[in-house]
C-alpha cells in the first residue's frame, strides 16, 4: 500500500494481490496494529484507494480491517473504499481486475493468484523488505508465495494464513476407540472408519468450497509427497504420489458424512454445529459458530 497514486497502480492493473487466505488472529491473541510508514513519494492530488477482499467469516475480521482502512485514510487524507465479496467470487473478480487494468488497486485473494497475473503487478519488494525488517523477517512459505518464481521480486504481500487444524469431539473420538488423532494415513483412516461405524462421521469439503476444499486437497497431495508444480515451476501433478493420494481418498471418502461434494466454505461449520459431523478441519470461524449454538 505504499504505491499511493492511482495512476501508477492502474498502469499495471492491480496494485497487489495479497497472498494466502484471510483468517483472523487466534482467539484471545492481540491483533497487531502495523505502523504506517511515511510515503516514499508525494501523494498525488485526488488520490484514492480501493480494496477488494473476501467476505468475513467472523465479525472481528471485518471490524478490524475497516478500522485500519479508516486509520490509513485519515493519516494521508485519502478516501479508502473496501469491498467485501464472497469467497467463491474473489477469483473471478481478480481475473477481471488484472485483465482490464481497472477497478480496485489492491486485491486480497488466494496465494497462487499473484503468480497467474505476475505481469500485471507492481514490484512490492520495498514494502516486503520494510515489513520483514520491522517485524522479524519472512517465513519460508511466505517467501515462496510472495516472490515471483525464481527471483527476489515480491509480487504479493502475505496477509495471513491458517493451518486448517483438525477439530473434533473428544468423546466421539474416544467412543470410536482412539485416545488421540493418529498422525499416519492408515491410523487416520481407521479413526474415520470408526467414527462412521458409530454414526458420528468425519466430513471434509471436496467440491465448491474454495477455502476448505482446496485446503483438504492440498493436505491430501502434500502428505503423500505429491505436488502441483516442481522446484523449477513445471506442472508435475501427474505422478505416482498423486495416484497414491487418490487411492487413499477412495478409501477415506466413504467414511465422510453425505453431501461433502456440494459443501461451500460455511458448510462444515454448520454440519459440525448440528452434530452431523464430529471431525473436520477449520480455522477460528468454527469457534465463533459454536458460540452461537443455543
Amino acid at each position: 500500500m505504499e504505491q499511493y497514486t492511482r495512476r501508477s497502480t492502474l498502469a499495471l492493473g492491480t496494485g497487489s494481490v495479497l497472498a494466502a487466505t484471510v483468517r483472523p488472529s487466534p482467539v484471545g491473541a492481540a491483533i497487531p496494529r502495523i505502523d504506517i510508514p511515511p510515503p516514499p513519494l508525494p501523494i498525488e492530488r485526488g488520490a484514492s484507494l480501493r480494496v477488494v477482499r473476501p467476505a468475513r467469516f467472523v465479525e472481528p475480521d471485518e471490524l478490524v480491517f475497516r478500522e485500519n482502512a479508516a486509520r490509513f485514510g485519515e493519516r494521508y487524507n485519502i478516501p479508502v473504499r473496501v469491498d467485501f465479496v464472497g469467497w467463491e467470487d474473489i477469483r473471478p473478480h481478480t481475473a477481471v481486475i488484472a485483465n482490464t487494468g481497472s477497478g480496485p488497486e489492491v486485491v486480497i485473494g488466494w496465494g497462487d493468484d499473484p503468480h497467474i497475473y505476475s505481469d500485471k503487478l507492481l514490484d512490492l519488494s520495498d514494502i516486503a523488505d520494510y515489513l520483514g525488517r520491522r517485524y522479524g523477517g519472512w517465513a519460508y512459505l511466505a517467501q515462496k508465495y510472495g516472490k515471483q518464481h525464481g527471483t527476489d521480486t515480491w509480487i504479493g504481500i502475505p496477509f495471513g494464513g491458517s493451518a486448517g487444524t483438525i477439530v473434533y469431539r473428544v468423546s466421539s473420538v474416544q467412543e470410536a476407540g482412539f485416545d488421540r488423532i493418529p498422525e499416519d494415513h492408515q491410523g487416520f483412516l481407521r479413526l474415520c472408519q470408526g467414527l462412521k461405524r458409530i454414526n458420528k462421521p468425519a466430513g471434509f469439503a471436496l467440491g465448491n468450497a474454495v477455502g476448505d476444499g482446496n485446503g483438504f486437497a492440498n493436505w491430501l497431495l502434500w502428505s503423500h509427497d505429491a505436488s502441483v508444480v516442481d522446484e523449477e515451476g513445471k506442472v508435475c501433478i501427474n505422478s505416482r504420489e498423486t495416484i497414491e493420494a487418490l487411492d487413499y481418498l477412495r478409501e477415506l471418502y466413504p467414511t465422510f458424512a453425505p453431501g461433502t461434494l456440494s459443501w461451500l466454505d460455511p458448510s462444515n461449520n454448520r454440519a459440525y454445529s448440528a452434530q452431523e459431523v464430529h471431525l473436520t478441519a477449520n480455522g477460528v470461524s468454527l469457534y465463533f459458530t459454536l458460540k452461537k449454538v443455543p
